[in-house]
């Protein structure tokens, strides 16, 4: 990240240091956490703040229902594409936290579960977040169909898969989609959106001249919106802020270099939770379906945020190789940079 801002004379540094320092400490945090068996106390503090600022938010907007567009269309915790990470960031913490032995009945677990599922999937579409509420629908899909998908999403190359067909399938299929009359009514029908997908097939038809020019270390950290800004225009006063897909987003960022760093990053994630123990991976399994549903999403907005790579911390600092003293009831600290 440092080297891609450095090669676009210093476009940055400072925001793309600050980023990179913050996935680092964050993956830092979580290993020490585990390592002192506070990971379950850690998820706890995640999830009550969360729930906490989407209540905040909701009582905000029921105070005053304009205080959003009064905010440059941000609610208290910025747009409504981040009150919906948010609402699957909390669903994804409190299904962690219930599927530990903490609660006294299975019952209670599973209505706690259900009940704050209900709340955050309600947030989303009081936001009238469409991505929110499909993504958390795809969370409640995957929980239901744990039994069947377990022994394959935490293959590296299931998720590397998903990843790369999600970040392509808009890009190169959108003219091919828009143009088919039945889904052409779909969307403008059933998702009251207009056919160009809110100008995405505009932009995704314009970028790909960018990704070229830039194409092994890309343009800086946080590049895309003075990039595309004023040359993208979406409408008479409306211009492209992003690229509308997550990788593509992160290839105009730091190039195809820095994109397969992200990708081996994900993939040897993916390979030490798929060695853990029976026991980790079924603690893990909220962490590595959210993964998966951010990664899907991503095919249409910028879903690799911190909220994607808190999860990916969280799936990282549970993978484990051998249990603490052969005793199963205890984790060990384990993760990707503990060790060094």
């Amino acid at each position: 990240m440092l080297f891609s801002s450095l090669v676009n004379s210093g476009y940055n540094f400072r925001g793309a240091f600050l980023f990179a320092l913050k996935v680092l400490l964050l993956f830092l945090f979580l290993e020490c956490q585990c390592s002192k068996n506070r990971l379950f106390e850690t998820a706890l503090i995640f999830c009550a703040l969360s729930y906490l600022y989407l209540i905040l938010v909701y009582l905000s907007v029921c105070q005053d229902s304009l205080i959003a567009y009064k905010n440059g269309l941000n609610y208290l915790v910025g747009s409504k594409f981040s009150v919906s990470y948010l609402s699957i960031f909390a669903c994804g913490m409190l299904m962690f936290i219930c599927r530990q032995e903490c609660l006294s009945t299975r019952f209670l677990s599973k209505l706690i579960m259900l009940a704050g599922f209900a709340f955050s999937l309600f947030m989303t579409s009081f936001v009238h977040c469409n991505t929110g509420s499909i993504g958390l629908t795809l969370f409640g899909l995957f929980c239901c169909l744990r039994a069947s998908i377990s022994r394959i999403v935490y293959k590296p190359s299931v998720v590397l898969t998903v990843a790369l067909v999600s970040a392509l399938s808009l890009l190169l299929f959108s003219e091919i989609i828009t143009s088919n009359e039945a889904v052409r009514s779909f969307i403008t029908d059933a998702l009251n959106r207009d056919p160009s997908l809110s100008g995405r097939t505009l932009v995704y038809s314009r970028v790909l001249r960018y990704v070229r020019g830039g194409f092994l270390f890309g343009y800086g950290y946080n590049s895309v919106y003075a990039l595309l800004g004023q040359s993208i225009a979406i409408s008479s006063d409306w211009f492209a802020a992003d690229a509308q897909d997550a990788l593509l987003e992160y290839l105009l960022y730091f190039g195809i270099v820095g994109l397969l760093f992200l990708l081996t990053l994900i993939a040897l994630v993916f390979s030490s939770a798929k060695r853990s123990s029976d026991s980790c991976r079924y603690g893990s399994f909220p962490f590595v379906i959210a993964i998966y549903v951010f990664l899907i999403l991503g095919s249409a907005e910028i879903t690799i945020n911190m909220y994607f790579f808190a999860f990916l911390a969280f799936l990282n600092s549970l993978t484990v190789d051998n249990e603490r003293d052969g005793n199963p009831g205890e984790v060990n600290g384990g993760g990707i940079l503990y060790g060094i």
